[in-house]
């Protein structure tokens, strides 16, 4: 089962969505504005938002963006615009599925299981640990969320160090490249990345978790997770 509310401000489209897949066993809500949907929202937690794009006050899509912002809902938009460029527009803000009015019912119940389901696997446990990497800079190791250590070179841990100094913001090759060797390496050599991805493989092999250093193409790299030194 699952719980779900969807924001339609047709009132017969609105009930007889309800209607249905309350009796395909979910646990239904509705909102007739964008407004009132925020006010649900404040108070209650959803597995499925099926969002109507036409809404007073605020229209879906930007209900769509909000929403993958701030939560891990799945996201239907439901609407009469059909084009190629509404559809890009919908999943651009957030959308799941991209559903065209007249919507069959059967299919709209699936979807809701299917995206439910999903939702589910993402929200398992975490990992031992919390989440959280952890770098022992005296010990030259990397301790994965899992509880698994990887032992790292004297350069890996010099890249660990200062990815991890500035774990969520850029770290532009340059910087990268100057604090691992001084200078003495062109930072546009191709030298980083190879070292940078036999750091990668290293760790998925030792610790069966993957690394989540990031190449931003252009920029650098950033640490996307929550790392402590110790």
């Amino acid at each position: 089962m699952a719980k779900v509310i969807i924001v339609e401000d047709d009132i017969e489209l609105r009930e007889s969505l309800i209607d249905y897949l309350t009796q395909c066993g979910h646990d239904l809500q509705g909102a007739g504005s964008a407004i009132e949907f925020y006010q649900t929202l404040s108070r209650e937690e959803f597995d499925v938002v099926i969002l109507d794009v036409n809404l007073p006050h605020y229209d879906g899509l930007s209900v769509a963006a909000h929403l993958s912002e701030s939560s891990d809902a799945a996201i239907i938009v439901m609407t009469v615009q059909g084009a190629i460029a509404d559809r890009v527009r919908g999943y651009k803000a957030g959308a799941d599925l991209y559903m065209v009015k007249p919507v069959d019912c059967e299919e709209l119940a699936a979807a809701v299981v299917a995206l439910s389901k999903k939702r589910r696997k993402s929200d398992r446990a975490p990992e031992p640990g919390g989440g959280v990497w952890r770098l022992h800079l005296s010990e030259f190791q990397l301790t994965a969320p899992s509880g698994r250590c990887v032992d790292l070179t004297r350069n890996e841990v010099r890249v660990m160090e200062l990815v991890s100094a500035q774990a969520g913001a850029i770290v532009s090759r340059g910087d990268l490249m100057q604090f691992i060797s001084k200078g003495s390496i062109d930072p546009d050599s191709r030298a980083l990345d190879a070292a940078i991805s036999r750091l990668r493989s290293k760790v998925q092999a030792e610790c069966q978790a993957t690394l989540p250093l990031q190449t931003v193409q252009n920029a650098g790299f950033v640490f996307a997770g929550d790392i402590r030194m110790v």
